[in-house]
């Protein structure tokens, strides 16, 4: 477990890799926070089996653009995301295998004095190495509470062990607005984190078959004039739209990105909402509890964003 300020963290971050057995396949490590829940063990041998020769994050964060992957891939009927924006690959659970973790651990006696966190030392690796980064779901790890799609939430997910890979677009909300992460080129070992950039979610409507002011117009004169989102202030209920589009946006996408044979979830779990709206505060001038006990009203509104993306527009 890794703990104290970045130096300190840094120095016990090399430790820890240094720190392998020599009969293992692959060696594990902890960071500040992480919170191994029930069958954690049981997810590191299955991770190993279906990637032996990469690495394997058993975390993503609700506000990072892995976590938006994770909620796409448990959407589309997956039970693994291909590893997206690795500058924000989180240290927090990572897995690889001996002779990288080996490599490693070289890396970090030579650079732990440069790199300014875990997180940027295990990027500048990643990059280096050229390995093939994927993130397990819903994560046998947590951190804080604050996993995108965590392991009490695996009764969820279909008897599935596919992998989300390949896909070009990951809607994203951050900062209590509606983005697209947006694949360019073709990423290659490891990923590439030159190959995705954020956009505004209107720049991408066209693609998408979408209408924005038609969009606007159905949630102005629906959702917006309940009593309670009417009653909100106005950064508040922007918020509220923002959140509504990239549910709709999830459900788009997610009929592209679909296991074949099996169709998208029908609506997004409990779990799901919850963390895309607590994920999408981060960073925002609005408090961590603006929406606390709404969460009903939270879940009505992507319920209604999400079916809206079942039948509208086309997937990408």
């Amino acid at each position: 477990m890794i703990g104290g300020g970045d130096r300190n963290r840094l120095e016990t971050f090399s430790a820890a890799w240094s720190a392998r057995d020599g009969e293992a396949t692959h060696h594990v490590v902890l960071g500040e926070g992480a919170e191994p829940g029930p069958g954690t063990l049981e997810s590191l041998r299955l991770a190993a089996e279906t990637f032996p020769e990469a690495a394997v994050s058993l975390y993503a964060g609700w506000d990072e653009p892995n976590g938006s992957a994770v909620r796409l891939a448990a959407l589309s009927r997956h039970s693994w995301a291909e590893g997206i924006q690795l500058h924000s690959f989180p240290a927090t659970a990572v897995m690889l295998p001996m002779r990288q973790a080996e490599e490693f651990a070289r890396f970090l006696e030579r650079f732990k004095e440069l790199e300014p966190s875990c997180d940027a030392a295990l990027f500048d690796f990643l990059q280096l190495a050229g390995v093939d980064v994927y993130t397990m779901l819903p994560s046998p790890v947590d951190a804080e509470g604050k996993a995108a799609w965590s392991a009490p939430d695996a009764h969820r997910l279909p008897g599935t062990r596919s992998t989300l890979r390949g896909f070009r677009v990951c809607p994203h909300f951050q900062r209590g607005v509606a983005y697209c992460l947006i694949r360019y080129g073709g990423g290659g070992a490891g990923g590439d984190d030159h190959t995705w950039r954020h956009f505004h979610w209107t720049r991408l409507a066209p693609e998408f078959g979408l209408d924005p002011a038609q969009l606007r117009h159905d949630f102005d004169t629906t959702i917006a004039k309940s009593a309670w989102v009417e009653e909100r202030p106005v950064g508040e209920r922007e918020f509220l739209f923002g959140f509504w589009i990239t549910t709709l946006l999830l459900a788009v996408v997610a009929r592209t990105t679909a296991d074949p044979g099996s169709a998208p979830a029908a609506a997004i779990p409990d779990r799901l909402v919850e963390t895309l709206a607590l994920g999408g505060l981060v960073g925002s001038a609005l408090p961590e509890g603006t929406f606390t006990g709404l969460e009903p009203e939270l879940k009505a509104i992507a319920l209604d964003g999400y079916t809206a993306g079942t039948v509208q527009g086309v997937g990408v």
